[in-house]
């Protein structure tokens, strides 16, 4: 049933209803895959900032997506690789990994390149 609404319809539906922990979830897991698609559209308008401060807030709320999940870890590890943020890089690269896998050689030595800036980033934070 949540996937035939949009976010603004789920809200209203919602709205007042003593939800169950899981309908919780579920509420929660629709808002964040939502503005990971708004926000996505907001960068590819040119509105990167405000994208990138609304995927770290939803990264750590800790809600997250399960749609775009690609674009929404890209955009934070370019972030966290620019702002020399190691725990949310590392997080990035795992989030990466896990969709892109491990049979892409391309992908394979990109992310070689962001675990190499990792270690970088953590032997100067020690």
């Amino acid at each position: 049933m949540l996937g035939l609404l949009d976010v603004d319809e789920l809200e209203e539906a919602v709205d007042g209803k003593d939800l169950t922990a899981d309908q919780k979830k579920a509420v929660a897991l629709c808002r964040v895959n939502a503005a990971v698609d708004e926000g996505l559209q907001l960068a590819r308008a040119g509105g990167i900032d405000d994208t990138v401060e609304e995927f770290v807030d939803i990264y750590e709320e800790g809600v997250l997506p399960t749609q775009n999940t690609y674009g929404f870890w890209y955009i934070l590890q370019r972030h966290a690789n620019a702002n020399g943020d190691a725990a949310l890089l590392e997080a990035s690269i795992r989030g990466l990994r896990g969709i892109l896998g491990r049979d892409d050689e391309r992908a394979n030595k990109w992310l070689a390149k962001l675990e190499a800036r990792l270690a970088e980033l953590k032997g100067t934070q020690k």
